[in-house]
């Protein structure tokens, strides 16, 4: 190994090291939990590790290759978020360095370690290395594919290397693979066929030599995209995200050019006029690149367009305007997700214009000059000299070096310590990116984890069913692997006392994004006393509660049950193993028509297990008619263990147009998200008894 490559390479691991602590550090604050987005990727990993294969997953219209390495990562370290983060560190160096030798490999060393450095801590990288999203696969794959496809082109500015069949075939798997990251990738056979026609037209040579391995780096991309892109074709599902961000092509269609032509100049401004303007992933506005930063990638922007007969420099502009192409024809303009194709090319521009920019300053410093600078007198030295002179005896470099050095570490600073603030202390911090990101359950969860108790916690949110999912999520993400020792639940209709503990302290979340206190309802029926308890802090709301549930269970669980043929039942009534029902209670046998039916069931947890499940209440008529009904379970199941008693509050609405009579209450409970919805039988004896129970008829009157 050369003395340049040796210091190459220790400057290299430095930026990657710098990288990586720039994505670690503070990880459970920045971002300060975890954002809805990224718990769909948590929700469809688990729907993989149970056993689904999906190629595209058509609810969320996205594609699924980060899920399966997410999936892969949990067997790995676990399931905690910082398995997520993890991922996504890995992914985003794999990016920088892929960046690094792509730059080498079309420019120069220069630009290729300039690209790397301003990927290792710029704003738009940090915000995708640091969250779990799939949108971080897209650097990593398209920069490696596109570093093998360079080779396989023998773009090697010295000349000296023989093409390469297999770095064409390695190309087109990283590029084929690429397409299950991000839909910009859908743009990528576009750069393929603007480069070829570029070379067609302008490096004939160059095409009839190189141009079956552009080929098969095409044809493998497209062989290995095929199956997802038949799915979308036939699943008119899969596409519904992409109808939704359509803005200016639908003002398009309607004859209105004005928004996109709006939308593209807002775009080819995002450098550094006006960027992403929302605060998912930026700071409102913010542009790409701080001041001097954007006016020299706009310089260098020029100057690829000056050597545009260059291949490398033309497909600089051929890639940056594929990935343009998505934020200039999708709301909102200017998006950083959506212009994530244009990340790679953009950082490599820059780096193209830092490094011309450095050697055009330096042109004037010369060893003559150098001699004169060191032989004026002491008294006439300006500062300037002086450090020049320092600095070439201390280094051992040139004066040009020195200045080219001291330039470009100047614009990195700038670079670096803007990004850096903004991210860490202005857009992690913003109490709306708290709010986003479940700040108040995340810091719910570490505070609860390091506390010594040998009792369950019991916690309320809104966001707690297999609907809706997220509070649980992030707390299960932010504690110990093997922490269970809590229990979630909407306290607005529900509760749950684990193994039958009656004094007990509730938690809710206070930056939950569905905040549910007790219901006063339920205090009525349920509670004995309802506190304040000094537990409380700013990020959640405690109550010390004590419950009169064991004297209500005397009465409850003899109330009267019987089976759909009309004869006599007991309970507790077993649905399976997953729960029993031991008792009930309905707040009037007599209701008005327009009013609701207050039911309030209460089961003892067997084997629940993480499946979904629902209770259904039907209201029957005489004829066994199903004429008014309640369906929904508002508990986590991911905590709740054997033996935990359940408490669940059923309003089932009467419309006013409801016939007078008498009616009959029927409850069941069943799969929601499992085919044909089936639902769980009564076991008795080992045998299936019926399907649901039939609980007291309610009279229904009409009030003149």
């Amino acid at each position: 190994m050369s003395k340049s490559n040796g210091r190459t390479l220790v400057i290299m691991v430095a930026v990657l090291l710098a990288a990586a602590f720039l994505r670690l550090v503070a990880w459970r604050d920045a971002p300060p939990g975890l954002r809805f987005d990224e718990m769909l990727v948590v929700t469809q990993t688990d729907a993989i590790r149970d056993g689904a294969r999906p190629i595209y997953i058509d609810d969320l219209a996205e594609e699924a290759l980060y899920h399966y390495l997410f999936a892969a990562a949990q067997d790995l370290f676990g399931e905690q978020l910082f398995t997520l983060r993890w991922l996504s560190l890995a992914l985003g160096l794999i990016a920088i360095a892929a960046l690094y030798a792509l730059g080498r490999r079309m420019f120069n060393v220069h630009v290729g370690v300039l690209a790397a450095l301003l990927a290792a801590a710029s704003f738009w990288s940090l915000m995708y290395g640091r969250i779990g999203l799939r949108i971080i696969a897209l650097p990593a794959f398209v920069t490696l594919a596109m570093l093998f496809l360079w080779r396989s082109l023998n773009q090697d500015l010295r000349g000296l290397e023989k093409p390469r069949r297999s770095s064409a075939i390695i190309a087109g798997v990283l590029f084929g693979l690429s397409a299950y990251t991000y839909s910009a990738t859908r743009l990528l056979p576009a750069v393929f066929v603007a480069f070829g026609a570029y070379l067609f037209i302008f490096h004939r040579a160059t095409f009839r030599q190189h141009g079956r391995n552009l080929l098969l780096t095409l044809s493998l991309a497209l062989i290995i995209a095929l199956p997802m892109a038949i799915h979308i074709a036939t699943v008119p599902a899969a596409e519904r995200r992409l109808g939704e961000v359509e803005g200016p092509l639908d003002a398009l269609q309607r004859g209105e050019v004005t928004p996109l032509i709006n939308s593209t100049l807002i775009t080819a401004a995002m450098f550094i006029a006006k960027g992403d303007p929302e605060w998912l992933y930026n700071l409102p506005d913010r542009p790409v690149f701080d001041l001097v930063t954007g006016v020299i990638f706009y310089g260098a922007l020029i100057v690829c367009a000056w050597r545009w007969k260059q291949r490398p420099y033309a497909m600089m502009l051929i890639w940056l305007g594929a990935g343009l192409l998505p934020p200039m024809l999708t709301w909102p303009a200017a998006s950083n997700s959506h212009g994530i194709l244009a990340q790679s090319p953009a950082f490599l521009i820059a780096a193209i214009g830092i490094d011309a920019l450095a050697a055009k300053l330096t042109d004037g410093v010369s060893f003559r000059a150098r001699r004169g600078i060191s032989g004026q007198a002491g008294g006439h030295v300006r500062p300037i000299q002086r450090f020049l002179v320092a600095a070439t005896r201390l280094l051992g470099m040139t004066p040009a070096r020195v200045m080219a050095v001291a330039f470009i570490g100047v614009i990195l600073i700038i670079h670096s310590v803007v990004s850096i603030n903004d991210y860490f202390n202005r857009w992690a911090t913003h109490p709306i990116v708290r709010a986003e990101h479940q700040a108040g359950v995340a810091e719910t969860a570490r505070y609860f984890a390091q506390q010594p108790s040998d009792t369950a916690l019991v916690f309320s949110s809104g966001s707690v069913t297999h609907w809706n999912p997220w509070a649980v999520t992030a707390f299960r993400l932010s504690v110990p692997i093997d922490y269970t020792n809590a229990r979630w639940f909407d306290a607005r209709s529900s509760f749950i006392f684990p193994q039958g503990q009656t004094d007990l302290t509730l938690i809710t979340p206070a930056l939950g994004d569905a905040p549910a206190p007790l219901d006063g309802r339920l205090i009525e029926d349920l509670f004995l006393l309802v506190e304040s308890s000094p537990v409380a802090t700013d990020y959640f709301i405690a109550t010390h509660v004590v419950s009169s549930l064991n004297t209500r269970l005397i009465t409850l669980t003899q109330a009267s049950v019987s089976w759909p043929d009309g004869s006599a039942a007991q309970l507790p009534v077993p649905f399976a193993d997953r729960l029993e029902l031991i008792g009930y209670d309905v707040r009037r046998s007599a209701v008005e028509i327009g009013k609701n039916i207050r039911l309030t069931t209460y089961w003892r947890a067997q084997n629940l297990g993480l499946t979904p499940t629902s209770i259904f209440v039907h209201v029957l008529d005489e004829q066994g008619n199903i004429d008014a009904q309640w369906d929904g379970f508002t508990i986590a199941p991911e905590y709740v263990q054997r033996g935990d008693i359940i408490v669940q509050v059923h309003f089932i609405p009467i419309p006013p147009d409801f016939v007078p009579g008498t009616y009959q209450l029927a409850l069941g409970v069943y799969l929601p998200k499992a085919v044909n919805l089936p639902r769980v039988p009564i076991v008795l004896d080992g045998q299936p008894k019926a399907d649901q129970i039939l609980l007291q008829s309610i009279q229904m009157i009409s009030v003149q």
